[in-house]
């Protein structure tokens, strides 16, 4: 039992010294050591085997690296760049076409003296049978340049200066205007005729002459009249061009019904534009007041376009009336009678202006339009005399002495003996 006694006190000896012990052994078990290191170790490890792969294989994952190759914006480039140029190649290829087609025109209409004028024929020596181009002046083939350059662009306005600054070459003013009518040339006639407004006879035989020699005169006449009629009449009170440019379009009219434009035939296009800018006229005079509150040289341009051009259905009698009495007509009846579309409109207006007791009125529309064989002025002005008389002595009866009374009702028919004289006389 001795025995047993000092054999178990070591082994409680022991016990209790692995109990003092244990806590330690719980801590070295909880955090190893060994197990720590490899941890501390493992990333340098990867960066090792990372460093390699990142001198062959550059990581996807930078944004730097995310671009792509500058060759593949080139390549985008240049697919975006030939489909610009498809595109240009094909609008190229439709305008060298149609440019080819305007030069085969201006070939077709240009005159022929200025083309033989203007281009030299070579020429043959019969020693060598070589052809010697004859030099063409400077001058000459720099102006050829021009127009040719002046087509292409399709410049009318650009065309019109050139003509015009070069009709001092041609010679008189007759051929300058022959020429410009010719050529179709609309700005440089209308120039032409402003510029010479001083003489206003000659000029309208000029130009009267010269329209006969328009490939299409109803088109260079419309275009030459612009577009003056749907400025309002303030716009000319002080602006010297606006009112020279709008006589010359004026006078212009009348050259082309003194020319005999009753044989001419106007294209459908052309006439349709002319309808509409009559319209637009009228309309203008009547936000300005009414067609018989215009002035005389406007009044007298709408008389003459619709005597040209046809009178719309818009028009009415008293339209056409008013502007026989507010253009001063008498000194365009030689144009006036030349038209047919008035003449054929004209004797319902006389009529209607006899029923509505206006007949001086009808009476000056008869002798402007050479109607006095059908409408005997004396027929028509001696009831109007009449009733005159028989009013002035009912209104002095009704005065009952009134010297004031007496004074409006003898102003009146001095008034009315006035305008019959006056009509006569014209």
């Amino acid at each position: 039992s001795s025995i047993n006694h000092l054999r178990a006190k070591p082994s409680m000896a022991t016990k209790s010294n692995l109990d003092a012990t244990l806590p330690p052994v719980k801590a070295e078990h909880e955090t190893p050591p060994p197990q720590q290191q490899p941890s501390e170790t493992t990333p340098t490890v990867k960066q090792q085997l990372q460093q390699p792969t990142n001198s062959t294989n550059p990581p996807t994952h930078s944004p730097e690296n995310q671009q792509p190759p500058h060759f593949i914006n080139s390549v985008t480039e240049l697919r975006d760049l030939s489909t610009f140029l498809s595109a240009f190649h094909c609008h190229y290829d439709e305008l060298e076409e149609h440019l080819n087609f305007i030069r085969t025109a201006i070939d077709s209409k240009w005159p022929k003296h200025l083309h033989d004028a203007l281009i030299v024929p070579l020429t043959e020596t019969p020693a060598s049978n070589t052809a010697i181009a004859v030099p063409v002046p400077e001058s000459a083939n720099s102006d050829q340049k021009k127009v040719e350059h002046v087509c292409e662009m399709m410049c009318s306005r650009g065309l019109g200066k050139h003509v015009v600054s070069h009709l001092s070459n041609i010679g008189s003013d007759q051929k300058k205007v022959e020429h410009l009518c010719e050529m179709m040339c609309s700005r440089g006639l209308r120039k032409h005729v402003v510029s010479r407004l001083s003489n206003i006879g000659k000029l309208r035989e000029e130009v009267t002459a010269a329209l006969k020699l328009a490939p299409k005169p109803a088109k260079l006449v419309l275009e030459c009249l612009g577009r003056f009629f749907l400025q309002g009449s303030r716009a000319f009170s002080n602006d010297p061009p606006m009112i020279q440019g709008r006589e010359a379009s004026v006078l212009v009219l009348e050259c082309f019904l003194l020319m005999g434009c009753n044989g001419i035939e106007i294209e459908p296009a052309v006439k349709e534009a002319a309808e509409l800018a009559a319209i637009a006229w009228r309309k203008r005079f009547i936000n300005e007041g009414g067609v018989s509150n215009a002035c005389e040289i406007d009044a007298r341009g709408l008389l003459l376009f619709v005597g040209c051009f046809g009178i719309p259905g818009a028009f009415k009698n008293e339209d056409v009336g008013d502007l026989i009495r507010s253009s001063n007509a008498r000194e365009i009846s030689d144009a006036l009678r030349r038209s047919n579309v008035l003449l054929a409109r004209i004797p319902e207006i006389i009529e209607g202006m006899t029923k509505n007791k206006m007949e001086v009125e009808a009476v000056d529309a008869t002798f402007i339009f050479g109607l006095e064989d059908r409408f005997p002025p004396q027929q028509i002005l001696t009831p109007f005399l009449r009733e005159s008389k028989e009013a002035w002595k009912r209104e002095r009866k009704a005065a009952q002495g009134s010297i004031k009374l007496v004074n409006e009702a003898s102003k009146k028919k001095l008034a009315d003996l006035k305008s019959v004289v006056k009509c006569l006389e014209e």
